[in-house]
């Protein structure tokens, strides 16, 4: 019995939220191809396209939903996504002013707004210490970073503050389960990346110290990307992964970008999963004591797994050597 098109729509939305990219594109493509102006089609295949790092393929079609649907702020959004990972930030900035302009509350889109803004400042950063490089090679110092905390990240410690702990405890937060990036499980975390802009003079303290360390590690200024919190309960932990992004390729600063982790408590580690830090390509396992400061390139995959009885508390920052 054929499918008819709410059918086709459905399986292919179930595919897609069970990463079967595959059967997904198929029921979205057999979709369009006896109604070509099917927006919804044509939102999801670009979101599978986008997964499948077919960035162009995915914009084509993203412009194909508001084609047939104008007032479609989420594909607006996502085409956003699309311009911010290839580089175009004045295209994405527009595009996301566009989504909010649709519907107001659009948290994701105005936080993406920041993360634009960032990455400009990124980038004019990064200009401007290449040419003061070129301008007074004598006071460069030679140290290739990137090779050097690949086997062995860079660790030293820090005294962790009670009024830390106790400020991140209640600020706003989110579940880690509602994150779509590699968090997962019993716990809660930051409601964006920005930690370090906070207006507190225990955050600002932090920021300065971590922002030092980060400095000596690397051998230069730095730039902080991304600043965040994490509290792991038990069954919290973050799949294997990196924190590499598009544009670092297309702008050619991965080699630059680094990650940092400050575990401010380490929870109970009497368990079966005590949160290691495991560290891939080379393998390396590292347990995590209170006041360890952890910093490796941002292109080394790793992962945690936590299931003790206490919280286990962490700050995360992505940043770069200028």
């Amino acid at each position: 019995m054929e499918l008819t098109i709410n059918q086709l729509l459905k399986e292919g939305i179930n595919f897609l939220n069970k990463v079967n990219f595959k059967k997904a594109e198929n029921c979205f493509r057999i979709i369009l191809k006896s109604q070509p102006q099917h927006f919804e089609a044509y939102y999801f295949l670009g979101i599978i396209l986008n997964e499948l790092n077919k960035l162009d393929e995915a914009e084509a079609n993203y412009q194909n939903a508001i084609k047939f649907k104008p007032d479609f702020a989420e594909a607006y959004y996502n085409l956003g996504n699309v311009y911010r990972d290839i580089g175009k930030l004045n295209d994405s900035e527009l595009n996301y002013k566009k989504a909010i302009s649709l519907k107001q509350e659009y948290v994701e889109a105005n936080t993406n707004i920041k993360i634009i803004f960032k990455l400009k400042k990124l980038l004019s950063n990064v200009e401007k210490a290449s040419e003061e490089k070129i301008k007074n090679p004598s006071n460069l110092k030679i140290i290739n970073s990137v090779i050097q905390l690949a086997p062995n990240p860079f660790i030293t410690n820090r005294l962790v503050e009670n009024s830390l702990i106790n400020y991140l405890d209640k600020i706003s937060f989110r579940k880690l389960d509602e994150t779509t990036d590699a968090r997962f499980g019993n716990g809660k975390c930051s409601l964006d990346f920005n930690l370090f802009e906070e207006n507190n003079i225990i955050i600002k303290k932090i920021s300065k110290d971590l922002t030092n360390i980060m400095c000596e590690a690397v051998g230069s200024k730095v730039h902080i990307i991304d600043s965040f919190f994490n509290i792991l309960g038990a069954g919290g932990g973050s799949k294997p992964h990196n924190h590499l992004i598009p544009f670092d390729k297309m702008n050619a600063i991965g080699t630059q970008k680094y990650s940092l982790v400050y575990y401010l408590s380490i929870g109970d580690q009497d368990c079966e999963e005590p949160g290691i830090l495991k560290l891939y390509d080379p393998d390396k396992e590292i347990l995590p004591s209170e006041g360890m400061v952890i910093i490796l390139p941002s292109s080394r995959r790793h992962s945690a797994i936590y299931n003790g009885t206490k919280n286990r508390i962490m700050i995360g920052a992505n940043f770069y050597s200028l």
